[in-house]
């Protein structure tokens, strides 16, 4: 939608009633993006109403740019919202690799250089050294959350099917998995049978940055977890340490 416009997205975040979005363009190609999300947003949630007229800022400087950008990735924060643990209303997860988003990676490095988004990515509890750890292959024992992960890290509704992206998704996710774990179990874990999962071991090759995607996201997953139930178990006026 951004891109078809000539509108290049650098961040973005969902708020409770509203999104804060930076974005690259002319202030018309801008707004008509902007337009063009409200209506798919309520159409496709069938809110039964529309957002108030957006707020358009012109960004007029580097310094300006970087406030905005920090600004934009922190509002969570600032709105104290507890409905969206893993920040995925945010493209703090496109910028940690745990969901594909190498363009926004690109127009973020083009714009503003290496911003450091270290202290963002405490709200997850994560370090750039933890996210490199996690491009390790998967284990047989995560495998539990090897399907939720593939479809939040590559943006798709369903891992079943025979279009094009479906098949993609599963190469991935298989690619992911060690090559020590069984494929009856990674099948079972997909929702496919064994021998695909062998054909797509012996011949898939899919987008490195989508494997990494999927092993970040399924640690991610299982990393807030931990922590949920290490709060939930801690005793009262004990804070958890978990995870």
């Amino acid at each position: 939608m951004f891109a078809r416009l000539d509108v290049g997205l650098l961040a973005f975040a969902v708020a409770d009633n509203h999104v804060h979005v930076l974005a690259s363009g002319s202030r018309y190609r801008i707004g008509e993006a902007l337009r063009r999300f409200e209506a798919l947003v309520v159409q496709s949630m069938r809110l039964g109403t529309t957002f108030d007229r957006c707020y358009l800022k012109p960004v007029d400087s580097k310094q300006y740019l970087r406030r905005c950008f920090r600004y934009v990735l922190s509002q969570v924060e600032h709105h104290g919202i507890d409905a969206d643990p893993l920040l995925e209303g945010t493209s703090l997860h496109e910028l940690c690799g745990l969901r594909r988003g190498e363009d926004l990676r690109f127009r973020v490095a083009k714009h503003l250089g290496s911003p450091d988004v270290s202290p963002l990515m405490s709200e997850l509890a994560v370090t750039p050294g933890l996210l490199e750890e996690w491009t390790e292959p998967l284990q047989s024992s995560e495998l539990g959350v090897l399907r939720s992960a593939t479809q939040a890290a590559l943006e798709i509704e369903s891992l079943l099917g025979r279009s094009g992206t479906s098949v993609r998704a599963r190469e991935a996710a298989v690619i992911a998995v060690s090559q020590d774990a069984a494929p009856k179990d990674i099948a079972e874990a997909l929702g496919c049978g064994a021998r695909t999962v062998q054909r797509m071991r012996s011949a898939s090759s899919p987008p490195v940055d989508a494997i990494h995607s999927i092993r970040r996201r399924a640690r991610l997953q299982l990393a807030v977890a931990q922590r949920q139930q290490g709060e939930a178990e801690a005793p009262l006026g004990v804070t958890s340490s978990a995870g």
